[in-house]
């Protein structure tokens, strides 16, 4: 049987006792209408007690309702809670219907421990009842439970034998792609050492070709540093007088022997006129590929410019001061 046929059958048997209570009541009712003393009163002290006996029955019911529906361990304290209430609401009724039977004649004393008594009784089947009724539905849960758990680790079993499965069928795969990776890796490896190298060459290449650029300069600084007064005003033969090519002749030493114009020398110009098309910039070594010059021989010139307030630089880039 079901938690709510149980419930079904509780609230049934409720009613039951309640009408049976009732009939009880309507013969009290007729025998005190056989009595002349006082009877007016103890009528409406009997209407009182049955309206309040009503109501605590329906909270009663309530209550019951409200237990059956928590757990088990909250049912427990509530069915203690409620048992006490219960026998506190018997003893105050007790003690009322004691006072009411004190006013009444013997017959009504004797019919009033009848219906006390088959009260009790009622009482006591209906803790039967609930008592029966929450041992069944314990069983019912620790069998529910019991199901559960064997489910749950079944469950689990299998779970555990597809996982196994999973990882021996995919195993092999991982191997195949972990060695492709390898290999892929590896190969990134080798073509990055190898591009390192190249651009480290490249490195090396333009310090050597900037230190030979440089050694020339400074020779051609010492031999005009050597050169005595009567040598300076000699005429210069018409062999010297050819300029050699722009890649090998310093910026310097084009500066100094070329007139400035306007107060700028010709390389200032030039590199103003480049800084001037370059919206987003350049390097000193594209500027030096841009004249035709080694970067290395554009230091001075940059420097001049710099603090001239003409250009400025912002990180390894040059721009032009409009």
């Amino acid at each position: 049987m079901s938690m709510s046929d149980n419930i079904k059958s509780v609230v049934k048997e409720i009613k039951q006792k309640r009408e049976e209570r009732q009939e009880a009541l309507e013969e009290l009712k007729g025998t005190r209408k056989s009595l002349g003393k006082t009877e007016d009163e103890r009528q409406k002290e009997f209407q009182a007690f049955d309206k309040d006996l009503k109501k605590e029955i329906r909270g009663s019911k309530k209550a019951t309702h409200k237990f059956l529906d928590k757990t088990e361990g909250e049912r427990q304290k509530d069915f203690q809670a409620f048992d006490k209430d219960l026998k506190e609401e018997i003893h105050e009724s007790k003690k009322a219907t004691h006072k009411f039977l004190d006013d009444t004649e013997g017959e009504r004393q004797k019919d009033f421990q009848t219906f006390d008594k088959d009260l009790k009784e009622e009482i006591r089947d209906e803790k039967k009842a609930t008592r029966k009724f929450l041992n069944d539905t314990e069983d019912e849960r620790q069998k529910d439970f019991q199901t559960f758990d064997k489910d749950l680790k079944e469950e689990i079993r299998d779970e555990k034998k597809a996982t196994r499965k999973f990882l021996n069928d995919t195993e092999d795969e991982r191997q195949k792609d972990f060695q492709a990776f390898d290999k892929d890796l590896k190969k990134e490896v080798r073509d990055e050492k190898k591009e390192t190298a190249k651009v480290l060459k490249e490195f090396r290449d333009d310090q050597k070709k900037a230190k030979a650029a440089w050694a020339k300069v400074v020779q051609r600084i010492e031999k005009k540093l050597k050169l005595k007064p009567s040598e300076e005003e000699k005429p210069v033969p018409e062999k010297v007088k050819q300029s050699p090519p722009r890649t090998e002749k310093p910026a310097s030493a084009e500066t100094k022997q070329s007139p400035p114009e306007n107060g700028k020398s010709k390389l200032e110009k030039d590199l103003e006129n480049i800084l001037k098309k370059a919206k987003n910039g350049m390097s000193l070594q594209d500027i030096g590929g841009a004249l035709g010059v080694h970067y290395v021989t554009l230091g001075g010139t940059i420097k001049s410019l710099k603090d001239q307030g003409k250009i400025r630089k912002e990180d390894s880039m040059y721009f032009l001061v409009k």
